[in-house]
């Protein structure tokens, strides 16, 4: 038996709309933040995602951490 987590209409889409209407000022905020704590201004973008260097030739395995702690482990 399956059963759609979110019909349409329903608190999810209320969700969606909200988070998509808040994402501006949440960068804002963030990029915000980060200038007051001597985050030099090229690297604020690289918290949302986008990248500030070329990608390297060859295979690459990508990998995802928060923290350094998280890298090590």
């Amino acid at each position: 038996m399956t059963r759609d987590l979110a019909p349409p209409g329903s608190v999810y889409a209320i969700y969606a709309g909200l988070t998509a209407l808040s994402a501006p000022l949440v960068h804002v905020f963030d990029a915000s933040k980060m200038r007051k704590r001597g985050v030099p201004s090229h690297r604020i973008a690289e918290r949302r995602g986008v990248a500030t260097s070329d990608r390297p030739e060859g295979r690459l395995v990508w990998f995802h951490a928060v923290s350094v702690g998280e890298t090590l482990s």
